[in-house]
């Protein structure tokens, strides 16, 4: 059959990425032979884009990257950053104040496209934030009240036995500040602890996939995304078709279509009912 879908969106961590953190020989000629066809393909991550770059080569096949959970979109073809949103000092101190008086680990991004360093806070020893200080020793610092200016993101890390302080903390920092985005996210580090994610208002996925459809005249009607977490939700309620990994939460399993584990070409496995190039 003739395919109606013109772009697809696609997480990384969990979703693109095997669980080696690596794209799969056979999701790297899918990636191509989307592009051959014309659709636009677009990775929605978390991650930096110094991060991205760790984990996705250059060449890699793909069009446009919302990094930073969408504070920021990169163009492949121009090879330059479409846009880039921050948070006011302001703001950043009120989150930070209220991180610190209940005792959670966290960490301040610095400006995109400098926004793999960051200050962090640390209230104690925890496993997944010293696992996150470790991968970034040499671009993280302690926090000073010197260092704070705008922010790109804020990101509390909640030891396993905090997370029931998540919505607590959230209602808190928003009714202080109508100027920032919350998400709930898993660890991409161990698939277990919950992250607190603070962003500018407005940005998500879902923002910078509206904004790469716009630019293409796209209907979300056309757009096809694949995701494994929380932070997906956005974009998936966006997109006219929507799939989660197998090894996405049970309860996200249950609201999106599913496909096969990120360990399973999952990302290959949903696009098979719209393109007959599978077939070949």
């Amino acid at each position: 059959m003739r395919s109606q879908i013109k772009m697809v969106i696609t997480d990384l961590d969990g979703t693109l990425l095997n669980s080696h953190g690596k794209i799969s020989k056979k999701n790297l000629e899918t990636l191509k032979k989307l592009g051959e066809i014309g659709v636009i393909r677009v990775f929605a991550t978390g991650r930096s884009m110094y991060s991205c770059r760790r984990a996705v080569d250059i060449n890699c096949p793909h069009d446009y990257i919302a990094f930073s959970t969408g504070a920021g979109v990169f163009c492949k073809n121009t090879d330059k950053i479409l846009y880039a949103k921050h948070i006011a000092q302001k703001d950043v101190l009120i989150a930070i104040e209220i991180l610190k008086n209940e005792s959670i680990n966290f960490c301040v991004s610095q400006k995109i496209p400098e926004n793999h360093r960051f200050f962090y806070h640390q209230s104690f020893i925890e496993d997944d934030f010293a696992k996150r200080l470790k991968i970034y020793e040499s671009f993280c610092q302690p926090l000073e009240p010197k260092n704070i200016g705008d922010s790109v993101q804020l990101i509390a890390i909640f030891a396993q036995g905090q997370e029931h302080k998540f919505e607590t903390i959230k209602q808190k920092i928003l009714e202080q500040t109508q100027n920032i985005n919350i998400i709930k996210a898993t660890s991409p580090q161990n698939g277990k602890n919950i992250w607190l994610e603070i962003y500018p208002k407005n940005i998500s996925k879902k923002y910078a996939v509206e904004y790469i459809a716009k630019l293409h005249n796209i209907n979300k009607n056309n757009i096809l995304g694949i995701g494994n977490d929380y932070n997906d939700i956005d974009f998936l309620d966006f997109c006219g078709h929507s799939f989660v990994t197998n090894n996405a939460p049970k309860d996200l399993r249950k609201k999106y279509n599913n496909t096969d584990s990120n360990d399973d070409d999952g990302f290959s496995q949903a696009l098979k009912q719209y393109f007959n190039f599978f077939e070949n």
